[in-house]
C-alpha cells in the first residue's frame, strides 16, 4: 500500500503504515484542543452513499469462495471517487475547519435511529492521524481501502457490540455526533486524546448486497419518523408558549382591571371629599348669614 509517511493509518488497531502511537506521541501540539470543530466531510460522506447507490445494480454479489471479484469491484468504485474528490476544488481539502489531527471511523451493521453515542463501545476500525490536518483524500482512501483493500472488513454488530460473520459489504449510511455552533451552524462534536488533540469520528452502516435498499428504506422511514416526533414536540412546546403567553396576557389585563378599579375608587373618594368640602362651606355661609 503506497501511503505517504503521512497519514499514519491504523486499521482494526494494526498499523497500515508508519508508527502511529510514535508519531502521536512525539506530536506535542495542542493547537486544536478545544476549539470549536467546523464538519467539512458531509459532501464526502453524500458522494460515497450515492456512488455506492450508482454502483449497486452492476455490483456483484459477494462469494465466499471468490471474495476477490466483489472486493475488487468495488476497490475500483472507491479508487475512482479518490480521483474525483481530489479533483473537485468545491470540496474542502480539509475534512474539518480548523483541520483536526485525528479521524476516527467505526463500522456497525444496523443503524439504530438514536445517538451514535448509544452505540456499543467498540474498538474504532479505523483510525486517521496527520500532523497537519486529515484531509478529504485520507478520508476517501482509508474507507475505501478498508472496506475494499483486501479480504472483508470487521463489522460490530448493533445487538452486542461484537464482530459479526466477515462479508463483503456496502455503505447504506453514515452519521456523527454533531452539537450547536457558536455561531449559529452545526459543528462536530469531538473527543480527546489523551495527549490534548482533538479527534472527530464518523459510523458507516454496511450490509451485504441483498439487504442494501431495504436498510435505506428502513433508515428513511426511522428518520421520516424521527422528524415528525420533532415536529410533534415543537408543536406542543408552541403551545405551551402560547398558553403561557395567554396565561400573562390574561393576569396582565387582570391586573390593568384591578389598577383601573382603584383609581377610580381614589377618584370618587376625590368627588365625595370635594362635594362634603363645598358642603361644610355652604353650610357655614348660610350660618353666617343668619347671624
Amino acid at each position: 500500500m503506497d501511503w505517504e509517511r503521512y497519514p499514519t493509518v491504523q486499521f482494526d488497531g494494526q498499523l497500515v503504515d508508519g508508527d502511529f502511537s510514535t508519531v502521536a506521541a512525539n506530536d506535542d501540539t495542542d493547537a486544536d484542543q478545544q476549539i470549536e470543530i467546523i464538519k467539512q466531510w458531509e459532501p464526502l460522506t453524500d458522494l460515497i452513499l450515492k456512488a455506492t447507490q450508482d454502483a449497486w445494480d452492476e455490483s456483484p454479489y459477494y462469494d465466499a469462495s471468490s471474495p476477490s471479484i466483489f472486493q475488487s469491484y468495488w476497490h475500483r468504485v472507491f479508487s475512482e471517487l479518490h480521483t474525483l474528490v481530489l479533483a473537485n476544488k468545491d470540496i474542502p481539502e480539509y475534512v474539518t475547519e480548523p483541520p483536526v489531527k485525528g479521524f476516527d471511523i467505526d463500522v456497525f451493521d444496523r443503524h439504530p435511529n438514536c445517538c451514535p453515542c448509544d452505540l456499543p463501545s467498540v474498538p474504532q476500525n479505523i483510525k486517521i492521524f496527520r500532523p497537519d490536518g486529515v484531509t478529504k483524500g485520507d478520508f476517501i482512501k482509508a474507507v475505501g481501502t478498508y472496506l475494499y483493500g483486501g479480504s472483508p472488513p470487521r463489522v460490530y454488530s448493533l445487538e452486542h457490540g461484537k464482530p459479526i460473520q466477515s462479508t463483503g459489504v456496502m455503505v447504506y449510511h453514515i452519521n456523527w455526533m454533531s452539537q450547536r455552533s457558536n455561531t449559529g451552524g452545526t459543528a462536530a462534536f469531538p473527543c480527546y486524546f489523551a495527549l490534548g488533540h482533538q479527534i472527530v469520528s464518523v459510523v458507516l452502516y454496511c450490509c451485504p448486497k441483498g439487504d442494501f435498499f431495504k436498510n435505506k428504506m428502513q433508515v428513511k422511514a426511522e428518520k421520516e419518523e424521527s422528524r415528525k416526533r420533532s415536529e410533534e414536540r415543537r408543536m406542543q412546546r408552541e403551545e405551551k408558549e402560547k398558553a403561557s403567553e395567554g396565561s400573562q396576557k390574561e393576569t396582565e389585563d387582570l391586573r390593568n382591571e384591578l389598577h383601573e378599579r382603584k383609581k377610580g375608587e381614589r377618584l370618587g373618594r376625590k368627588r365625595q371629599e370635594k362635594l362634603r368640602d363645598t358642603s361644610r362651606a355652604a353650610e357655614r355661609k348660610f350660618i353666617n348669614a343668619d347671624e
